[in-house]
């Protein structure tokens, strides 16, 4: 009896232990298969029910292997949350590599924190997340959660896998809503050649896809939006935030019907913010130079937070709040400056957009607020076309973006007549640097540098902010940007800057050490250690993505280099011209008595390229990259 007990129960504990790793033992076939691979998805099945005009519920389930560090930001286990948005259950439960259970979390296990950033005042957007740090690799994960909201206009974007080194075995998509009721559109991106399957069931789509290949990580590789496949759905009747839409079909309506509902009563202002407006313009005969008055009042007297409250991540606070608080998010300043342009007359309109420094578009066939993270203000000029502002910037001049907004598609919400619009474009030429600078040395190698910088365009932007730090801060980004001069010590540093034509004209001085390179009786001088293109891109032998130069720049340096006594000049570089389709490069070196004078331009051209001219391009950039460091040699007289 005892000896029959032990075998049930020893039969018990194997059976346990044999079922635990049947789903998730991690073979070293498997490991060989995915070679290359830092995460697994083995399934993935998400389900979105649209229960009423003003409610529906999201349900995920992913089973996903993680093989090393890399593959961890592929689990995403959170879920947010807001006051319209609840998070109903979350759970997880981790496996190692064996199949062996480590851990299981229920609800109250996750972190709960506010989901803020450093400029939010106030938020009520939080976030729940999986509290777990793997100690050893691979490990498996299990998440589930359901989130019901009110905001059946806000229908998240379904990506069968969004990180790139992922590979997919099953990826599902379900949607349901009363087809009686209601008219469901969706938006199918990057599909070609993956073998999605789709499915029209009676209360609903499905979309599935089986052994789907991880996406490869290449530099320069184009936006992930257009990369992973993805479907888009909206309704043509939903709520938003206890507003609800009813036929919402084109962009002009969700404008038309966003701009009744969600702008109503928001433009007010006191009368002696119109008395104060109105004196501070009087004088101004035309509409820019009043414009601009007003975009000038609002950067100098108001700052920037971040308001994400309810239906604060679309709909501006009033015009009176932000008039008397003195702050606001982007749609706050942005509507406050559309209500002071009204009071003098001047018509405009909110837009939104998608910022950030690579360029995504609004998606133009597809009227959604998903679309887009940023509001800016679109004041109309002639012949159809717009002068553009961020409110958020108290830098940037009147009518100029920069490189945050700038060359993409947005939403430019008006009563009537909404559109889709492109933002100005900086490319190339417009993007232009010119340094010019006198260098001098000594046999030990002391440097005294002199010059001055100008820049336009993106470069201007980029460099703009450097002209308002203070002192020690400037420093420091000084020592930075000319981090190839050993010891760096700044003399001088001023910076004049003209906002009307978009140019920064800075002046510096200053001294370092170790220049040159003494050997015995010679020199050896690196020709370009104030502006040098130093990149080299990465290299691939089967490159799989096709590739983008997101903005193009033109770069030109006149650099004069003077000898110390007793030494002349040995032997110089050729000149050099390097033309290709992403762009030329030139130098020339002209020698005149104890002077050596350099002269460098680079065009970098912007565009999207097929990737079977990456290799062109890696030669083109790092035939760039190794001219720039061309020395000169001067010998002792």
């Amino acid at each position: 009896m005892k000896y029959r007990l032990i075998y049930i129960l020893t039969f018990i504990l194997l059976s346990k232990n044999i079922t635990a790793q049947e789903g998730y033992l991690i073979t070293d076939f498997e490991l060989k298969e995915n070679r290359g691979v830092n995460a697994f998805i083995r399934e993935y099945v998400r389900e979105i029910e649209i229960n009423s005009i003003d409610q529906m519920t999201i349900s995920d389930y992913k089973v996903i292997t993680v093989y090393n560090q890399k593959g961890n930001e592929a689990v995403q286990a959170y879920a947010w949350y807001d006051d319209s948005r609840k998070v109903k259950n979350i759970s997880a439960e981790v496996f190692d590599a064996s199949g062996n259970k480590l851990k299981s979390f229920k609800a109250r296990d996750f972190n709960d924190k506010a989901a803020v950033d450093n400029s939010s005042l106030y938020q009520d957007s939080r976030v729940k997340a999986l509290p777990f740090n793997p100690i050893s690799y691979p490990y498996t994960v299990i998440f589930e959660k359901t989130i019901v909201s009110e905001n059946t206009g806000l229908i998240p974007t379904f990506y069968f896998v969004n990180r790139s080194d992922v590979k997919v075995k099953n990826s599902k998509y379900i949607f349901k809503y009363d087809t009686k009721k209601n008219k469901a559109y969706f938006k199918e991106n990057s599909f070609e050649g993956l073998g999605i399957n789709k499915t029209i069931t009676a209360d609903g789509y499905e979309y599935e896809i089986n052994e789907m290949p991880s996406f490869k990580s290449e530099e320069l590789s184009i936006d992930p939006s257009r990369r992973f496949p993805n479907i888009m759905t909206r309704l043509e009747n939903f709520n938003l935030y206890k507003y609800k839409a009813q036929g919402i079909t084109s962009w002009d309506a969700l404008g038309s019907w966003y701009y009744a509902e969600l702008l109503n009563g928001k433009s007010d202002l006191s009368e002696e913010t119109l008395n104060e407006i109105k004196s501070l313009t009087k004088d101004l005969t035309s509409k820019r130079e009043k414009a601009a008055a007003v975009y000038n009042y609002v950067q100098n007297n108001f700052r920037y937070i971040s308001v994400q409250i309810g239906v604060g991540g679309l709909q501006p606070i009033s015009a009176e709040e932000v008039d008397e608080k003195k702050y606001g998010d982007c749609k706050g300043l942005s509507n406050y400056t559309r209500s002071l342009l009204e009071a003098i007359g001047i018509e405009s309109y909110l837009a939104i957009i998608e910022a950030g420094r690579s360029k995504v578009n609004v998606t133009k066939d597809f009227p959604n607020f998903i679309d887009g993270n940023h509001m800016i203000l679109a004041i109309p000029e002639k012949n159809n076309t717009y002068n553009w502002i961020d409110c958020t910037s108290r830098t940037n001049p009147y009518a100029f973006l920069g490189d945050f907004t700038d060359d993409r598609y947005a939403f430019v919400i008006k009563p009537s007549g909404s559109e889709i619009v492109k933002t100005p474009a900086y490319s190339n030429k417009d993007n232009y640097q010119k340094l010019e600078a006198n260098i001098s040395f000594n046999t030990q190698g002391k440097i005294n540098v002199e010059g001055s910088l100008l820049t336009k365009g993106t470069q201007y932007s980029n460099r703009s902010y450097v002209a308002s730090l203070e002192k020690e801060e400037l420093k420091k980004r000084d020592k930075r940007f000319w981090s190839q001069i050993n010891n760096l010590e700044v003399q001088n540093h001023t910076f004049v800057e003209t906002k009307d034509s978009l140019k920064l004209k800075e002046k510096f001085a200053f001294t370092g050490t170790h220049f040159g390179e003494v050997i015995n009786d010679r020199m050896l001088l690196q020709l370009n250690i104030l502006n040098p293109f130093s990149h080299t891109p990465k290299r691939y032998h089967n490159r799989e993505n096709d590739f983008k130069i997101q903005r193009g720049f033109y770069d030109e340096d006149f650099i004069a280099i003077d000898l110390p006594e007793n030494y002349q000049i040995e032997f110089v570089p050729e000149d050099v011209i390097l033309n290709s389709e992403f762009g030329k490069y030139t130098r020339k070196i002209t020698l005149e008595n104890d002077k050596i004078h350099v002269y460098k331009s680079f065009l970098l051209s912007q565009g999207e390229y097929p990737k079977e001219k990456y290799e062109s391009y890696y030669e083109f950039i790092n035939h760039v990259s190794t001219e720039e460091k061309a020395k000169a040699s001067i010998k002792k007289i």
